[in-house]
């Protein structure tokens, strides 16, 4: 009777943040071990993590599992889903008996670490923002290992080795940005804006974009320019129009799964900060206007951008949610960096000095050793 396979069991969701990561790890693993092993992934409920991991062709499973609550009312929710999810991890574990979890963190990972660890299973942690969250303070003294694509407070020294971002190939676009451009089906010669609010959109975000684009001296400063703008599920239709309505030239879409591409087409972008978002501006040198989620206490996503800002290979702008307010604040800058493409190119010159690492791969590297392959 032949040898079982281990199962890796991956988790991490609701976002794309929390789920390409894996996926970048899980694809290492795939490819430098095809066949050795088995992996699986509880995720999150949220649409994005069936898109996700269905074109990735993996076995998964959604957990019951809800994020905190920011009101009292929706705890008793909160705590049924949780003691749900416990029963559903448990029996997790008992089906699939994994050789190790690996976890991005966030609301879905909590109880499948805390199941993992009451059967006896080690636990690797990736921390991918510049500050750890409440579920990554919490689940980083139960990982036997902790990689952190920041050097930050909250982690426990003695374990944690410090990583590049886990990107996927695919995020990662070619050098030649005509082709990028011809690729997608933009006219390679004009230049392209990239606006970008995550896997899930911002509604902020488009919202700001289209006042813009309602202003005579945006629409004069965007003369000649295509705007690529991935809008989310919810407001495709709306921002469209808009742009429409103003005769700006705009693609909109929910979400690409050509993200590489799309940021090796961009001469600018403009985007959310969440962790992924922003080693993708680095690994493909794209000058980026970042917005940050504006309602994390711990302003992470702020936080994230640091070092780009600091090497003058980014600019933040804060989101004021209102979108008129954002739309006057922001057009200043932002139709000057439209038309001053000796900055944008100096500001690509400088991602591209960052450099970016292979984090996935010193990961899928540990698991190995960590489960004996």
């Amino acid at each position: 009777m032949g040898q079982l396979k281990p199962t890796i069991l991956f988790t991490g969701g609701g976002t794309g943040g929390h789920v390409l990561p894996n996926l970048a790890v899980l694809e290492r693993l795939r490819g430098e071990e095809a066949g050795a092993m088995d992996v699986f992934y509880a995720c999150s409920y949220r649409e994005i993590d069936e898109a996700l991991l269905g074109a990735a062709a993996v076995t998964h499973q959604a957990m019951s599992v809800r994020p905190i609550p920011a009101r009292l009312r929706g705890w008793p929710r909160f705590g049924m889903c949780y003691l749900w999810s416990r029963g559903q991890t448990r029996r997790l574990m008992r089906r699939l008996k994994p050789a190790c979890v690996v976890s991005t963190g966030g609301f879905v990972s909590g109880p499948v670490v805390l199941a993992a660890e009451a059967a006896g299973v080690a636990s690797v942690l990736m921390n991918l923002d510049a500050v750890p969250g409440r579920a990554n303070r919490w689940l980083a003294p139960r990982a036997r290992r902790v990689f952190s694509v920041y050097d930050c407070g909250g982690l426990p020294a003695e374990k944690t080795e410090r990583i590049a971002m886990p990107l996927a190939p695919q995020s990662v676009g070619p050098t030649d940005s005509a082709r990028a451009k011809a690729e997608l089906g933009y006219d390679a010669a004009r230049p392209l804006l990239l606006v970008t609010g995550g896997s899930l959109g911002a509604q902020s975000l488009n919202q700001m974009m289209m006042r813009l684009a309602a202003r005579a001296d945006v629409r004069d400063a965007l003369g000649g320019w295509q705007v690529m703008h991935l809008a989310g599920d919810e407001q495709v239709q709306l921002v469209q129009q808009a742009y429409l309505n103003d005769h700006v030239e705009a693609t909109v879409m929910n979400r690409t799964d050509r993200m590489g591409m799309a940021w090796a087409a961009a001469d600018l972008a403009i985007s959310r900060a969440g962790a992924g978002a922003v080693a993708e501006v680095v690994a493909n040198a794209v000058p980026t206007i970042f917005l940050p989620y504006p309602h994390h206490r711990d302003q992470h996503q702020r936080r994230n951008t640091e070092t780009l800002v600091d090497a003058d290979g980014a600019m933040v702008f804060d989101d004021h949610v209102d979108p008129q307010v954002n739309a006057e604040q922001h057009a200043g800058p932002f139709k000057a960096l439209l038309g001053d493409g000796e900055r944008r190119g100096r500001m690509a010159a400088n991602l591209r000095s960052m450099g970016s690492g292979d984090g996935a791969s010193r990961v899928a590297q540990y698991v190995r050793e960590l489960i004996g392959a």
